[in-house]
């Protein structure tokens, strides 16, 4: 079986999409799809979305401002509830822009870039 192509959306990746932009109107939102990398892994095996099991998520958005760690992601969790139902592994980053703009942070599945 090919992994599936990357550069292409799945269901499960542009509802999580549409879902942060109307929850959290946010400045910036990348949604990664970090599945292909756990094909064979018992998470993707037994997944009901088969390709789309595993998740990175940066989102940068005035409605974190006043909330903690544990709170941003909760509010996250709770917009995404009926998603997770199906995603077997999460990763979040949730900034104000605030914060955003206060350090440096690297593109998902981007390696860092060595000097040879």
């Amino acid at each position: 079986m090919m992994p599936p192509d990357s550069s292409v959306a799945g269901p499960v990746e542009r509802q999580l999409r549409q879902k942060i932009l109307t929850a959290f109107a946010p400045e910036e939102c990348l949604v990664a799809n970090d599945s292909p990398a756990h094909l064979g892994h018992a998470g993707a095996e037994n997944a009901a979305n088969k390709g789309e099991s595993h998740f990175s998520l940066r989102i940068v958005s005035q409605n974190f401002a006043g909330l903690s760690r544990l709170e941003r992601n909760r509010a996250v969790h709770h917009c995404l509830a009926e998603e997770m139902k199906d995603i077997h592994a999460l990763v979040l980053e949730l900034k104000t822009p605030q914060e955003a703009h206060q350090e440096p942070h690297q593109e998902p599945h981007q390696e860092p870039h060595q000097e040879v």
